[in-house]
């Protein structure tokens, strides 16, 4: 991938990125690289990484949020993916210790409502600071 500021080559550093196998039209991706510190950071990397994960994308909704007592800020909005049309979530999420996670959730038009419901309780059980039962 290449940075959008200056066209040099860049990593991005996935922390985990999910598709499920038994049923196509979805994937769901967090990173957090150390040189991300604030939010801003969060969103220009997003602005890098956005094309290269939804063609097109046109953003609907940009709202601030409290997740576990932390800032985050989420756009949504529609695209397209190989080809097919999709929706997309994508959340910036101010961690401690001067970092920031950034998370996006892309599901095309043949994904099952009910698989938009697993994805979202994946977002629903991480707690920041620590596992907990």
């Amino acid at each position: 991938m290449q940075d959008s500021r200056d066209d040099a080559p860049r990593q991005v550093a996935r922390l985990l990125g999910l598709r499920p196998t038994a049923k196509k039209g979805a994937w769901i991706g967090f990173i957090a690289p150390p040189d991300l510190q604030t939010m801003q950071d969060g969103l220009d990397d997003l602005t890098d990484i956005g094309p290269f994960l939804v063609d097109g994308a046109e953003v609907a909704t940009r709202e601030t949020r409290v997740i576990e007592g932390r800032n985050a800020m989420r756009s949504a909005g529609t695209g397209r993916r190989d080809g097919r049309a999709v929706s997309f979530a994508a959340l910036v999420i101010d961690l401690p210790g001067s970092r920031v996670a950034v998370s996006v959730l892309v599901l095309d038009s043949r994904a099952r409502p009910e698989m938009a419901e697993a994805m979202k309780a994946i977002y629903a059980s991480f707690r920041i600071g620590g596992m907990t039962p």
